[in-house]
């Protein structure tokens, strides 16, 4: 599996992470839900691996990913609520892969960009198919209001799973967004998800993401609160969820020293 990596402080040119294995084979591709022969250090430099241990015997994925992984699909990551990220597709070299989210079972596209969105990609996505949504999420650009609604669709949408959810390049709004997903959606997965945006191999990086989940915390108001389910959702829980969002990619992080930066 491929992991893909933000452009380091050396180089502007985005990087993507290719794991070395010991063995000097690559597996061979799998039918879906069927698991591919891995080392545990493979694995453990995998997002597919918490689904493995959680679904053992059962298919992880409610389509299939196997099929979006082999297509090329820039940035593509799986996520811990059976859908996938990645980056837009609404670029002349993007285009292609739309058909391919159809086909393999995908039924929502969530658009995070804001004023940088298209209205082709949402043409696009309807004539193949795939329900289309618009979501930026940028706290500063929305009052309290705005920001609770575009929230509640945000968790609607992935709570029906089979999306595919992007910004521009699939990395740091969309490790934004998927971090407000787990630490403010009811309904989420208790799994901490990588942030592919912002784990290098020095460490994990989360000033940016948690610049932007303080927002989110500090605007939304108790009446807020309450329109997306967490009433009971206090400061202590909240520096919970983000001390285990650190803790986990931190451990991701150390993984990177094991791989090999190769120019995508």
């Amino acid at each position: 599996m491929k992991i893909s990596s933000p452009p380091n402080s050396q180089n502007s040119s985005i990087y993507q992470t290719k794991v070395i294995k010991k063995q000097g084979r690559e597996p061979k591709n799998q039918p879906v839900c069927k698991p591919k022969k891995e080392g545990f250090k493979d694995m453990l430099a995998s997002s597919y691996l918490i689904y493995r241990l959680r679904n053992i015997g059962k298919c992880p994925y409610t389509f299939n990913y196997d099929l979006l992984e082999q297509s090329g699909i820039p940035n593509l990551h799986p996520l811990n609520d059976n859908g996938v990220r990645g980056g837009t597709l609404s670029g002349r070299k993007g285009r292609k892969f739309i058909p391919i989210l159809k086909k393999a079972g995908i039924k929502n596209v969530i658009d995070l960009r804001g004023g940088d969105a298209s209205s082709s990609y949402e043409e696009l996505c309807k004539k193949n198919g795939l329900n289309y949504y618009n979501i930026p999420l940028n706290p500063q650009e929305l009052d309290s209001a705005q920001l609770t609604e575009n929230l509640q669709k945000l968790f609607q949408v992935i709570n029906k799973g089979k999306f595919y959810i992007g910004c521009a390049q699939g990395l740091h709004r969309t490790d934004i967004a998927v971090a407000i997903n787990y630490m403010f959606n009811p309904k989420a997965s208790t799994i901490p998800p990588k942030m592919y945006g912002h784990v290098f191999s020095s460490g994990f990086q989360p000033q940016e993401i948690f610049a932007k989940t303080n927002s989110v915390f500090k605007t939304l108001t108790d009446e807020d609160k309450a329109k997306l389910g967490l009433n009971q959702f206090s400061k202590e829980e909240y520096a919970r969820k983000k001390a285990l969002l650190t803790k986990y990619n931190d451990l991701y992080a150390k993984q990177a020293t094991e791989t090999e930066l190769v120019p995508m």
